[in-house]
Formats: C-alpha cells, structure tokens, sequence
C-alpha cells in the first residue's frame, strides 16, 4: 500500500519496535498491516493513502484541510484547558514548541502569559497558511525530482546510444578507476606525405574538439584501408589528451 505525506510536516512513527519518519512531500510504500497501523495513527494529521486512480492534487488538497482541521482543535484543546486553569487558579500549562509553530502559522492566539497578540489582517494569515501549503507542495516535488535523479544515475544505456560528450567523458571515467600504469608509447614511423590531408583533420584540434572528431569518425578509423601510421598517432593524441583508453582497440 502506497502511503503518502502531503503536509508540510515530518510523521515519525514506530511500528514492531521500529521508528520510521515519513518526510514532508514522501509517498512510502508499506505492507499493508503496517500501512493500516500508521494510516489509523495519522491521517487525522493529513497522512493519506494513495490508490491506482488518485489524482496527486487532490489528495494533496484533501491532506493539508485535514492538517489544518487538526491543528485547529490542538489549538482549541490548549486553550480550553488554561481557560479551565484560569478560572480554577491554577497554573497555566505552557504550550509546546510545534504548537506554538502551528499555531503562529494558523493565525490562533494561544490562551497564557506568553501570548503575543497575532494579527487580525486576514490576509496575513492567509499567506501563512498558503505557505505552509506551497512548503508541502514544494516537499513533493523535491521528492519527486530526487527520484527521478537517482533513476536517469542508475540507466544503463548502450554505449552506441550514448552522445559524443557521453562517450568522452565515460573513458575518461574508465581510466580514473584503473590503477596507474606505465604508458607505451607506440612506435611510429614519418606518416606518408599522401596522408597529410587527413592528419590535418585532427592534428590542431583541442581535446573537446578532438573527442567528437574521434566518435564521429571511429568507423572510418577501424576501417582495414585506413592508414596504420595515422591511426597510431590517433590513439597516441588520444592517450596525451584524454588520458583515457581509446574507445575501441586499434591493434
């Protein structure tokens, strides 16, 4: 079972011994005894349980009315309480940190000694309240794009189906991950004056520059016709710029 927290606050549990926190904006999926258990505990604070159909607006609408509906009576609880201290002489009860928090952002003055007078512009109170809505939006979609993040890091794509840049980069990551060793430097011989319009194709070219010519033209370069002495000094470009492997072997 799919269990979804679209209020702007974290919901800690603890279920077979076990606490669990699900974060603002989070959808977790539970086996369902234990998605019952946290359901029955939390959806009076906006947790709600998310079935093949539902659309994620409205149940995000229908989590922060009943967040605000249990706040609300939090509130309401409190201040009847002290009002029943008060008028028995007894010792008020000082309100908690989050109550204080929510009930700052609700727009409900708090019944003690402590109190700062909220403002009765309800438009400020609205923007309060709208925050702590857009808080829980936000959270949401922070999740989502998280997810989404971690899915496109864990593709496995074909090296052929990858971009230039990809291809690159991926050689270069490659080398990185494999222990030093020494170098050999092909030997090469004074490449043939009929080959000097090729070399010119790469020869000035800077190490981007020079990556992209290289994928582009790899099948050229494997080709049996093309001149060893160039491909060799490809490969050796290859090796002093991007000090990777070459992608494909050459001999």
């Amino acid at each position: 079972m799919i269990v979804a927290n679209y209020t702007p606050d974290p919901i800690t549990y603890i279920h077979g011994g076990i606490p669990a926190t699900i974060e603002p904006g989070k959808m977790v999926e539970l086996e369902e005894k234990k998605a019952n258990f946290v359901l029955n505990k939390f959806d009076k604070r906006g947790l709600v349980a998310m079935k093949f159909g539902d659309r994620p607006e409205d149940k995000q609408k229908a989590a922060m009315e009943q967040w605000k509906r249990f706040w609300r009576r939090q509130i309401v609880n409190f201040n009847q309480d002290n009002e029943r201290r008060k008028n028995t002489q007894r010792e008020y009860v000082e309100p908690t940190e989050e109550l204080l928090q929510h009930a700052t952002t609700l727009g409900i003055e708090l019944v003690g000694p402590w109190t700062i007078k909220q403002t009765d512009n309800v438009a400020v109170q609205a923007v309060l309240v709208e925050n702590a809505t857009l808080k829980a939006e936000m959270s949401s979609l922070k999740a989502q794009m998280q997810e989404l993040i971690e899915a496109i890091k864990a593709r496995e794509v074909p090296m052929e189906l990858r971009s230039t840049a990809e291809k690159v980069e991926l050689t270069k990551r490659g080398a990185e991950s494999q222990p030093e060793k020494e170098v050999v430097k092909p030997q090469t011989k004074a490449p043939s004056v009929d080959n000097k319009p090729l070399i010119a194709e790469f020869q000035m070219l800077n190490k981007e520059k020079f990556g992209e010519w290289v994928m582009v033209n790899l099948d050229r370069i494997q080709a049996n016709d093309f001149p060893l002495d160039v491909r060799q000094m490809i490969e050796h470009k290859w090796e002093k710029l991007i000090q990777g492997d070459f992608p494909v072997p050459l001999s």
